[in-house]
Formats: structure tokens, sequence, C-alpha cells
């Protein structure tokens, strides 16, 4: 599902950018953003879910192995805070919508990476956190990552490190 979300998602966003170049050339489709703006309200809103939801279910696996990793010393969180709530999307590009004109461009639209972050005893360890820590929140994040696909295909993956993995 989320996968189908972010496609229809991306492909919803590159029409209507498509759509704000040409209406230079034609103002009657402006009547036509309506459309795309439903559908970038709908798939976005589905996008959000999905990524909260995958948070979650990380965050929940991490904590623990951090815990053992850290032994017992460091309580990691994952935090997942976009720059727009599913609620609050349908009103952004709204608003958005006379400077999306102007710059011919939708400039309320999910970022590929929205702000996740993972805090250790509640420092942000990405901007704050040591070396040690990064690694540790990096292989803890990794070793999540099998264990919520082993547990979402029923299947035993393999998981590769070279040393250089980063949050």
């Amino acid at each position: 599902m989320y996968v189908h979300s972010l496609v229809q998602y991306n492909k919803v966003l590159l029409q209507r950018n498509k759509l704000l170049k040409e209406l230079v050339f034609h103002p009657e489709y402006e009547a036509t953003l309506d459309v795309w703006d439903e559908q970038l309200v709908r798939f976005g809103k589905e996008v959000i879910k999905a990524r909260r939801n995958f948070i979650n279910q990380l965050g929940g696996i991490i904590k623990e192995l951090h815990t053992k990793l850290s032994g017992g010393k460091e309580n990691i969180e994952v935090v997942y805070d976009p720059d727009t709530e599913e609620d609050e999307l349908e009103e952004a590009i709204r608003k958005s919508r006379l400077q999306d004109m102007k710059q011919k461009t939708t400039l309320a639209y999910l970022r590929v990476l929205e702000y996740i972050s993972f805090v250790v005893n509640g420092i942000d360890i990405r901007r704050f956190g040591s070396q040690g820590q990064q690694r540790t929140a990096a292989l803890s994040l990794k070793l999540s990552e099998l264990e919520l696909v082993k547990k979402i295909s029923r299947d035993d993956p393999v998981l590769l490190l070279d040393g250089r993995s980063r949050l």
C-alpha cells in the first residue's frame, strides 16, 4: 500500500507541477488544480500514515535492541516529525496555491526523508551525539530493520555491514 500511495503521490505531484508551468500559456486550466489538489491530499495522507506506522513499529524494536547494545545506559526513540501532519495537508496545499502559481511549482509537498530524529536520552544524536552513539544507533537501526522485515515477510533476511553505516 505504501509504495502504491507514494508512486501515485509522486505522479500527481509531477502532473500538478507541469500544470503550474502551463498556466502561463493556458490560464483556463487553473480550474483543474482542484482535482490535482484532491489527489495530492489523498495520496499524501496515505503516505504520512504509512510512514508514521512504520516508524512506530520500528521504534518499538529499536528501543529494545539499543538498550541491550548500550548495556542499559541509553534509551533511544525514533521520532517522526513531518513538515505537515495528515490533518494539515489539505490546508497547507490550499494556502500555498497562489505562491505555487507564482513559483510554478508545488511548495507544500512531502519531503523524501521528512524529519526522522534519533533521540538518545533526550538528545538528537544526529546533531549532538558522539560518533560512538551514532554508530551504536546505526547498528540498532539496521538490526531493527532486519527484525521488522523478518516479522513482516516471515523470512530470514541477510544483513551485510560494511562499517560505513551512518544515520
